[in-house]
């Protein structure tokens, strides 16, 4: 049995693609998974399969999510054992925590072919992308106006050339607290 999570992109956000947790709880016991939580609204899941097939759950899943609530879903789905090598990674530890700047891990859907030279910076949405690692992307992001913080995916997915789903540093340790 091998226990992963799965990152969707673009659910409850602005109104649009709204999945209840409840829901989404239900969708993947119906998939055959078993202990199945998710944590926050925006759509992530920890759950246990027999298969060790990542590709071929991350179709079942999106084709699944696509049908069930009539709009097209994307999942990134990783092992816990990757999630708890990325905490491990942690390449925000050198940095200074400060209240005006939040991390973001990236899940990518693909490793990136276009990789430029790191730090990438937007700006205007004053984020830094400063590692990408396989299929995880690491960034910052300051502050821009009272209280909101640039958004990293649309520039993650335009610099790096692919999918893409956002996650708060914070939100991604707290996941490990699920994991049975």
């Amino acid at each position: 049995m091998t226990r992963y999570a799965a990152f969707l992109r673009g659910i409850n956000v602005g109104g649009k693609n709204i999945i209840r947790m409840e829901d989404l709880t239900n969708s993947f016991c119906k998939m055959g998974f078993e202990n199945v939580k998710t944590l926050i609204q925006s759509g992530n899941v920890i759950f246990d399969s027999e298969s060790d097939n990542s590709a071929a759950l991350e179709k079942k899943i999106t084709i699944s999510l696509s049908s069930q609530f009539n709009f097209d879903a994307v999942v990134m789905l990783r092992t816990i054992n990757e999630i708890e090598a990325i905490i491990k990674l942690n390449p925000f530890k050198k940095i200074t925590p400060n209240p005006k700047i939040k991390f973001y891990i990236v899940f990518l859907d693909t490793e990136p072919k276009m990789l430029h030279r790191l730090p990438l910076v937007n700006e205007k949405e004053r984020l830094e992308l400063f590692l990408v690692h396989k299929k995880d992307a690491f960034l910052l992001s300051s502050e821009v106006k009272n209280g909101r913080y640039g958004f990293p995916n649309n520039f993650v997915e335009k610099e790096l050339g692919v999918a893409a789903t956002s996650r708060n540093w914070n939100t991604v340790c707290k996941l490990l607290t699920l994991k049975y």
